[in-house]
């Protein structure tokens, strides 16, 4: 394999952890919000999930353009505004720890679930076709 593509290939490895990570971290806060009502502890896992989705955004987008990737202008708009939401979400549950609730979470839920939908699969799609020779 050659250098090109043996970055290819980790940068997939991470950004899929990432999603395993995102995810866990979602459920994760979701049962802290909705069974526990623990807002201190919602918030808690809010940064961990900005933090990872950050990291995430960052080689994803890196992944993008070493496969000269086309969609990527919408791809990285709708990653700007998933770090506004998350961002808002967070500021405003600092400001009234006891309002975060299920129905945030599961606000946070539907943009995952959108953005990877929308972008991520055509995304890795597009890897698949263009990079074949890696083990997906």
């Amino acid at each position: 394999m050659d250098t090109h593509s043996h970055i290819v290939s980790e940068l997939l490895k991470s950004v899929s952890r990432e999603h395993l990570t995102i995810k866990a971290l979602h459920y994760e806060l979701n049962e802290v919000s909705s069974i526990l009502n623990n807002g201190n502890a919602s918030i808690k896992l809010l940064g961990e999930l900005v933090s990872v989705v950050c990291t995430h955004i960052e080689h994803e987008e890196e992944l993008m353009r070493l496969v000269r990737y086309k969609s990527t202008l919408p791809h990285n708009e709708s990653h700007n505004e998933i770090i506004r939401f998350l961002t808002s979400m967070t500021l405003e549950c600092q400001r009234n720890v006891s309002q975060f609730h299920y129905a945030d979470a599961a606000s946070v839920a539907r943009w995952i679930c959108e953005h990877e939908e929308e972008h991520d699969n055509p995304l890795y799609e597009f890897i698949k076709s263009s990079y074949s020779h890696i083990c997906m």
